[in-house]
């Protein structure tokens, strides 16, 4: 077991090559990026997959850099070479999402800086910030970005539940099921009738066939 209190590590969201896994330069300095792993992880993953599955990522991946450009002798390196379901999960989904996540959360202290004079904008000498607007406008292009790759690994974990044995799939799934009025999340609510989604459950409606009329 490895003793990484993290799934990602900052280097897997910066590293050049081919395969890139975040919109970051290739010489962007991965030590900006981790101080804000954790909180990132607590904020955009435990709330999808639960305390115990998100641990057992952890303890699996065994503190792993994982790299996916190969170079002369330095082959792959795989963050789960010993589990191929978890190794699928992390290369196709989990990687992806996680290193837009820390861009994310983390750019915006990177661009502005908190000082005893207040927040201040980051300038270089050789390159110019292109301001709070350029500053949101990549923001919101990341957060689109995200969005799609969350609704993506979500329904991968709800439609392969079978496979992730720790995965919280109760009252969470059925929005993926292929007939909204069957419910299978096995929660009280849902089978005393309820539909079930991520954030509550309500009475499922009934269709009068002959007068169309909605009865809750």
């Amino acid at each position: 077991m490895g003793t990484t209190t993290t799934l990602i590590d900052a280097r897997e969201v910066v590293n050049g090559g081919i395969v890139k896994n975040s919109p970051s330069s290739n010489r962007f300095d991965s030590a900006l990026l981790s101080p804000y792993v954790q909180v990132m992880e607590i904020e955009y993953l435990k709330s999808i997959i639960c305390d115990d599955f998100y641990f057992d990522l952890i303890a699996e991946k065994a503190g792993n850099v994982s790299n996916y450009n190969p170079k002369p002798n330095c082959p792959v390196v795989e963050a789960f070479p010993s589990n191929a379901i978890y190794e699928n999960l992390w290369k196709e989904y989990l990687l992806p999402y996680l290193s837009f996540c820390l861009i994310h959360k983390s750019l915006p202290f990177i661009n502005f800086k908190i000082s005893s004079n207040g927040i201040l904008e980051t300038f270089t000498e050789y390159a110019n910030n292109t301001g709070e607007k350029g500053f949101q406008i990549m923001r919101d292009e990341i957060k689109g970005t995200i969005d799609v790759l969350r609704e993506n690994l979500k329904k991968h974990l709800c439609q392969n539940k079978d496979l992730y044995t720790l995965f919280c799939d109760e009252c969470y799934c059925n929005e993926y099921d292929k007939h909204d009025d069957e419910c299978d999340c096995h929660c009280d609510a849902c089978k005393n009738g309820y539909h079930c989604n991520t954030k509550h459950c309500y009475k499922r409606k009934t269709v009068a066939p002959d007068l169309g009329i909605v009865f809750y």
